[in-house]
């Protein structure tokens, strides 16, 4: 603190700008007064009963000759009109602890902040899709992995990798948050492909793909994520010749059971349709595997052996898509069925049949139609030249060949 003597009688200095007086000290104005108080006014106005314009709360009782004790604080006024000008005042100081001190210490804005804890969480993978471990994942899929936070992106696109989908081959995308990336193969996924066991389950292991992030994936605040690996594996591509159903392929008529060759008893069981004394017609039906996802293709392929006492070759025929409980009467009269156009196109007698569309419906219904897709097969010969005139198709020569996929 510095401290100034003046060597002069009275000396008043009025800064009515300011609205500040000062009043002039005795002849020895010594270290008593210092830059922080005033001094005692005058005598003329004590005289006249003026006012202590510095005092904080306006009381007009409080004067003094020097002392710090009696001395009015002329720093800034609650009542008054006057301000200090002092660097200690500034500082706060206000010699007996009045008011303004507070707002010198903490500024305008009040009280300080206190700034928040740095973020020292690393981040972690909340989940995945397709699930970790997920089998049978369609080739369209898209990989989205959920952070616990926002993550830093530049960071996560550099710590991907995978040896089976290479970062040039996807791309990344994100949510608003910067919490959830969805990576886009740029091509589909490859399924595996091969035959089937003789129940129509994939002989063969499925296609593995696997991803996953390195240390280098950070979050906003530079914590890194711990390494998060994940794989799944891809559906099945199943080639697969489903054989006839033996119980509920065969020929009705409506005097039942096709005779001789024509019956399931037959040491070699056919199918039949034509004319036999009456109308035959003959019944296919198939056990659809479990499991089958898609149907990818189907087609009905069969070959007949001979015509029975005709000389004419297979003429009109036709293949009905319906279903039936059992071979019998019922089927043999049912008019629910769905006509598929001609099963033999031509005289070679050889059918392949495209009943996609048909066992895609059957495969969405299995449970009501008992895992089965049946068809109905009619001849009808454009010349009755003999008493039989019969279309004869060997059972071992029927089959659904299918190509589907499977978990």
């Amino acid at each position: 603190m510095r401290r100034f003597k003046f060597e002069t009688s009275h000396v008043a200095i009025t800064l009515s700008a300011l609205g500040v007086l000062f009043a002039g000290c005795s002849s020895s104005f010594r270290d008593d007064c210092t830059a922080a108080r005033s001094c005692a006014p005058a005598a003329s106005e004590a005289a006249a009963g003026a006012p202590d314009q510095g005092s904080d709360t306006g009381d007009t009782s409080r004067a003094g000759s020097g002392s710090e004790a009696g001395a009015a604080d002329i720093g800034t006024p609650a009542g008054g009109s006057g301000g200090e000008t002092s660097s200690e005042a500034n500082a706060g100081e206000t010699g007996d602890g009045e008011a303004g001190a507070s707002v010198a210490a903490a500024g305008e804005g009040g009280a300080v902040e206190p700034l928040p804890p740095r973020d020292t969480t690393p981040p972690t993978v909340l989940s995945v899709s397709p699930a970790d471990g997920a089998s049978g994942v369609q080739n369209n899929a898209k990989l989205i992995v959920t952070f616990s936070e926002p993550m830093d992106q530049a960071s996560a696109h550099a710590a991907y990798q995978s040896a089976d989908l290479a970062p040039a081959n996807v791309s990344f995308d994100w949510n608003g948050a910067g919490t959830i990336l969805t990576i886009t193969p740029k091509t589909a996924l490859a399924y595996q492909t091969g035959t089937a066991n003789a129940d129509g389950s994939a002989a063969f292991a499925a296609k593995k793909y696997g991803y996953g992030f390195g240390s280098a994936a950070s979050d906003l605040a530079g914590n890194p994520l711990a390494n998060a690996t994940f794989s799944f594996n891809t559906l099945r591509q199943v080639s697969h010749d489903i054989p006839a159903e033996a119980a509920r392929s065969g020929t009705w008529s409506s005097t039942g059971e096709g005779p001789d060759e024509c019956s399931r008893s037959a040491a070699v069981p056919t199918v039949c349709m034509g004319y036999i004394d009456t109308d035959y017609d003959g019944f296919l039906s198939f056990v659809l595997p479990t499991g089958i996802v898609q149907v990818i293709s189907a087609n009905l392929v069969a070959h007949g052996s001979r015509i029975i006492g005709g000389s004419l070759g297979p003429g009109a025929n036709t293949i009905e898509h319906l279903a039936f409980g059992t071979l019998g009467d019922a089927a043999f009269t049912a008019n629910s069925g769905t006509s598929l156009d001609a099963l033999f196109p031509d005289e070679n007698w050889n059918a392949n049949k495209d009943v996609t569309a048909a066992v895609t419906a059957d495969n969405l219904a299995r449970a009501a139609l008992s895992n089965r897709t049946q068809y109905r097969i009619k001849y009808h010969p454009m010349v009755i030249d003999s008493e039989e005139d019969v279309l004869e198709i060997t059972t071992s020569t029927i089959k659904l060949s299918s190509t589907y996929l499977v978990p």
